[in-house]
């Protein structure tokens, strides 16, 4: 099996503008009991990488290597016991958890077995105002792993349909990546916020439904 030939059940939250986002922290606070158990049944120990830029985009926010206890999440997450009054004026893009981390991931040639992404659409999708939604939160768990584990798959998802107040989820099955020539793959669960969720064009106009999606899903 290659890197990206596994198969994952995906699902993409786009949260309400009003909502706490998930890098805040009393969000996360409230988001992490959900998702635990869930990184906790990888095959491996997790890791965080999280892009975020100094005030007027002056240059990134240097974390150093983020892992899965408490101290980390202080680090990267907005309104910290460490950094309430630093993190004021930060400007997040985007967090990602790989459970393994990627390293471990590229040593075994496979992907994740649970991949959490959390995009700011503010910054990313380049509109900061009349926003339809404000967070893109893409929770991937490979098919195999997510069979196993169904009522912990539930309780994260059903967390963050609520703590993003989600004016859209939806769920498709489908694998990390898309092949291209003999051993390549483009259109990976990790670039969908970015990359290849939407469709070209605004996505801030008209009413917010499936249809803004480049590829099939169902609602949850």
């Amino acid at each position: 099996m290659g890197f990206h030939t596994a198969n994952y059940n995906v699902y993409v939250a786009l949260g309400d503008p009003k909502a706490a986002p998930l890098w805040k922290w009393k969000a996360w606070q409230r988001f992490l009991p959900a998702i635990d158990p869930l990184i906790n049944a990888a095959r491996g120990k997790p890791a965080v990488r999280s892009t975020q830029f100094l005030a007027k985009l002056a240059g990134d926010v240097k974390f150093g290597r983020l892992g899965w206890k408490e101290a980390d999440h202080q680090k990267w997450c907005h309104g910290s016991p460490t950094n309430k009054d630093t993190s004021k004026s930060w400007r997040f893009l985007s967090t990602e958890v790989w459970a393994p981390a990627w390293t471990a991931c590229e040593r075994e040639d496979l992907a994740p077995d649970v991949f959490l992404s959390i995009a700011d659409e503010s910054l990313g999708g380049g509109q900061r105002k009349s926003l339809l939604f404000n967070s893109v939160v893409i929770l991937a768990v490979v098919s195999e792993l997510a069979q196993r584990h169904p009522t912990e798959v539930d309780i994260a998802v059903s967390a963050l349909r609520e703590l993003t107040l989600a004016k859209l989820l939806g769920y498709k099955r489908r694998p990390w990546g898309k092949s291209v020539g003999s051993d390549g793959f483009t259109n990976a669960i990790q670039d969908l916020a970015f990359s290849g969720l939407f469709k070209p064009g605004p996505r801030h106009k008209g009413e917010l439904g499936l249809h803004l999606f480049a590829d099939k899903w169902k609602k949850v």
